[in-house]
């Protein structure tokens, strides 16, 4: 009897050891990883669709609006995906996306052309067209709506981001109708730090610098509650914190730097101007010179962030969305 008792011992906890293992990689063991989003998500499809022009691949690395792989890429690396595999990993995002509507693009190059960038709406349908639908070992994310807030002259009502919130919104139920189980959504981050705002700043009359910072940060704020808000009774839904994890390496920077590791070397970001001096957002022409240390700078340009941030993005999901709640 003893022997069989202890017997049973181990059998249970194996099982437990064993259930417990499975039940982490059935958590992890993604399929797919499907991203729809824009210019901070976009691995290619924007240079595609303007014919390898934009962004100019003598600033941006291959296609991506940053000077390295994008947020995605080293996250997919991550949860055991390849990137480079289009059956693993498949990205609707394109850069200048907006929730709300499409976008025309004009390209000037030996003869003007005019690019439709799809909106959130557009890239699902993308999705739908070739897919038909989710199964239940893919990872959606929805990362998104920043480009909805960069044309500040917009932002003059609240019902501007409740609208944007419920339209967002609108979208993941649609997603989760097509069979999506995982699902992470991204608010937006705090656009107020970027080398962008800082410019319209400048351009703004002193009294009214503070009131454009606070009511930008405001409607953000308010976009992000609302949205949070629509979503709260969707437990297939997980809502990414940007905004308050631009504003730990910013808080970090102010009092003197941000240290991390990146492939097994200490670095410190110091910098929130940009790396590249593209303040005009100019992303066909060479318009500036580019920074000789970028593993110190958040932004490579006026909006959009280097590699190494990229990367300090792709761990702090990764390792959030692994944790217990």
């Amino acid at each position: 009897m003893k022997l069989i008792g202890k017997l049973q011992v181990i059998v249970t906890v194996w099982l437990l050891l064993f259930n417990c293992s499975m039940s982490f990689a059935a958590e992890n063991s993604y399929q797919r990883l499907i991203i729809f989003g824009d210019d901070y998500s976009d691995t290619g499809n924007t240079y595609q669709l303007t014919h390898h022009v934009i962004p100019n691949p003598a600033r941006y690395y291959q296609g991506r609006f940053s000077d390295g792989p994008a947020w995605d890429n080293y996250f997919a690396k991550m949860i055991g995906i390849e990137s480079e595999d289009q059956d693993q990993f498949l990205n609707f995002a394109f850069g200048d996306s907006e929730i709300f509507r499409p976008v025309s693009k004009i390209v000037h190059d030996k003869e003007s052309k005019r690019y439709l960038v799809p909106n959130l709406a557009m890239q699902i349908d993308r999705f739908t067209k070739k897919y038909h639908r989710f199964n239940s070992h893919d990872l959606a994310i929805i990362y998104i709506g920043s480009n909805d807030f960069i044309p500040f002259v917009r932002l003059k009502t609240d019902a501007f981001f409740k609208d944007l919130a419920n339209q967002e919104a609108a979208q993941v139920n649609r997603i989760i109708k097509l069979g999506a189980r995982n699902i992470i959504i991204f608010n937006v981050g705090d656009l107020t730090h970027t080398p962008y705002a800082y410019k319209i700043k400048k351009k703004t009359f002193l009294p009214l610098v503070n009131q454009y910072t606070d009511n930008l940060r405001q409607m953000i704020k308010g976009f992000n509650q609302q949205l949070a808000e629509d979503l709260k009774n969707k437990p297939v839904v997980k809502i990414y914190d940007l905004y308050q994890f631009e504003d730990n390496i910013f808080s970090a920077i102010d009092k003197g730097g941000y240290a991390y590791r990146f492939e097994n070397k200490n670095y410190m970001l110091k910098a929130s101007k940009p790396c590249y001096q593209n303040y005009e957002g100019d992303y066909q022409k060479i318009v500036g010179p580019v920074c000789d240390k970028p593993q110190e700078f958040f932004y490579y340009d006026d909006l959009h962030t280097t590699h190494f941030v990229n990367y300090l993005l792709a761990k702090d999901v990764y390792r959030w969305s692994n944790r217990k709640t």
